[in-house]
């Protein structure tokens, strides 16, 4: 019901969608059913978590669908090492989707949460640092969206 209320939502805003996935069940893949059957452009959506499994057949499977993928938990090696992270990102740029993949890190406040202040007060670490425009809104799903930053982030880079 929550995913076929966000699609709604995203169809009404136009904002984009952050999903966040379990690759070890192969979940954005049924999040994407659901997007697909509510008329979301998969353009518009990023499944977030990707990175937690180096599986590069289940990640292009879900690549082939249209979204953005979140290679977005660097750091958080209890569910896939560091370096088995960063094999997968080359292999998948390598591979021709460097355009479709967010790399970011969502472990600060899971892994470490002593560090968590530190992080926190940063202006790159808070989504609210970097405001919402007409051409940029947040994203349906998750206001500190990996995918929202990095399409801001992007937008900014590019000027007016």
């Amino acid at each position: 019901k929550v995913l076929r209320a966000i699609a709604r939502a995203s169809l009404r805003t136009g904002r984009p969608i952050m999903a966040h996935s379990h690759p070890a069940n192969r979940s954005g893949l049924d999040e994407m059913d659901i997007f697909e059957d509510e008329g979301v452009d998969p353009a518009r959506v990023q499944i977030a978590h990707t990175g937690d499994t180096d599986d590069l057949d289940y990640i292009e499977e879900l690549l082939a669908r249209g979204p953005f993928i979140g290679l977005d938990r660097f750091g958080f090696d209890i569910v896939l090492s560091h370096r088995r992270r960063v094999q997968t990102a080359i292999e998948l740029c390598r591979r021709g989707y460097a355009d479709r993949i967010h790399l970011s890190h969502d472990a600060a406040a899971i892994a470490m949460p002593q560090r968590t202040d530190a992080v926190s007060s940063s202006p790159r670490a808070s989504a609210s640092a970097i405001p919402a425009t007409s051409e940029s809104p947040a994203p349906i799903g998750w206001a500190g969206s990996t995918a929202w930053i990095s399409a801001r982030r992007q937008a900014l880079r590019a000027g007016p």
